[in-house]
């Protein structure tokens, strides 16, 4: 008579629960039993859990940044994360603080850079104070070795507006890599005895279980009632993300180039090396073609599989390759054409612009 009658006293106690057509009603009920089941199912795990889950230990967090050597325009890494393991995705950023008249010229670095593996690269920032710039370079990187790893000295180039350079040396950044493993981990163990569980009450299974069917009746009555209710509102519409910003930057850039009258002081090195990196910069923001690290045949080969701009090649491989033979060897062009070199890339610019 026993299962008779739980059998009719769960027939009545789900059937005043199917009745209920209306909407909200429904919905607020269905939310309450549903989170009844839930916490009928999961309190004895989480007693379970509790009881057998060992305290965490946490590790003290050490500061990743380099202390800045003396002097005005000393650089200054940051390092981001500053909890590190083996294959996080590490970012660098070097501050130089320089006058105002002074331009950074990128460096160019190695895919393996002693023990990190350069992944990107970002153009330049440059903020103007009231009495000096700030030139920011970022990198993304990754390590696959534990422990304190110190990076190459950086050499830096700074371009004045009569051309002529400096160069200034960054200290190394050093990143702290922690193991996953906890000590020990790394030996093996002996095999554990079965572990003892805890007797259950088979009428906690029962009650979840009828919890849980009470949840059900409960959420299709409310998705009836949800059926009543008005749609939702469309959502606005995102703000227009402006595509001639990447532009306008390599203009402005190209102008800071033709103000420093680096053809005329016989500088064209520089002025070839500033005006390819601008354009290397522009490439990268405005159609995402990582040109700030790789070579000019990367370069070429990378336009041709991404397929923007249209028509690119034709244009840059005489650029490009001129822009090589000025800077590794040596060539010496007029002073016309030298001179010309940032009109042309204005024109290219604009008309891959159009493309846009």
């Amino acid at each position: 008579m026993r299962p008779l009658a739980s059998r009719s006293a769960m027939r009545s106690a789900i059937e005043p629960a199917l009745r209920l057509t209306s909407g909200r009603r429904a919905l607020r009920l269905a939310a309450v039993a549903l989170i009844l089941a839930g916490l009928a199912l999961l309190w004895p795990l989480a007693r379970l859990a509790g009881a057998q889950s060992p305290p965490v230990q946490s590790l003290p967090a050490q500061s990743q940044s380099v202390p800045p050597p003396a002097g005005d325009a000393a650089p200054r890494w940051l390092i981001q994360p500053q909890d590190l393991t083996v294959g996080d995705a590490i970012t660098l950023t070097l501050s130089l603080r320089h006058p105002v008249g002074e331009r950074l010229v990128a460096p160019r670095l190695p895919r393996e850079w002693g023990p990190l593996e350069i992944t990107g690269q970002d153009p330049v920032r440059r903020e103007e104070r009231a009495a000096d710039a700030v030139s920011t370079l970022r990198l993304q990187a990754r390590a696959f070795v534990t422990g304190s790893l110190a990076t190459p000295l950086l050499a830096l180039n700074l371009v004045d507006q009569a051309g002529a350079s400096r160069a200034v040396e960054a200290p190394p950044a050093v990143v702290q890599l922690r193991a996953t493993l906890r000590p020990g981990d790394d030996l093996p163990r002996d095999l554990r005895p079965q572990a003892a569980l805890p007797r259950r009450s088979p009428w906690a299974g029962r009650l979840a279980l009828a919890a849980a069917l009470a949840g059900v009746a409960l959420a299709l009555a409310g998705a009836r009632g949800l059926r009543r209710l008005p749609p939702p509102a469309p959502p606005a519409p995102a703000a227009p993300v402006d595509l001639r910003a990447a532009l306008r930057r390599a203009m402005a850039a190209l102008d800071e180039i033709d103000a420093m009258g680096l053809v005329a002081a016989g500088r064209l090195k520089t002025h070839y090396a500033l005006a390819t990196d601008t354009l290397r910069a522009y490439l990268a923001e405005r159609w995402g073609v990582p040109a700030l690290d790789q070579t000019s045949d990367e370069l070429l080969s990378a336009l041709k599989a991404a397929g923007r701009p249209r028509g690119a090649a034709p244009y840059l491989v005489p650029l490009l390759q001129e822009a090589d033979l000025v800077k590794f060897a040596r060539l010496s062009p007029d002073a016309e054409r030298a001179a010309a070199l940032t009109a042309r890339l204005r024109e290219l610019l604009r008309h891959w612009e159009g493309q846009g």
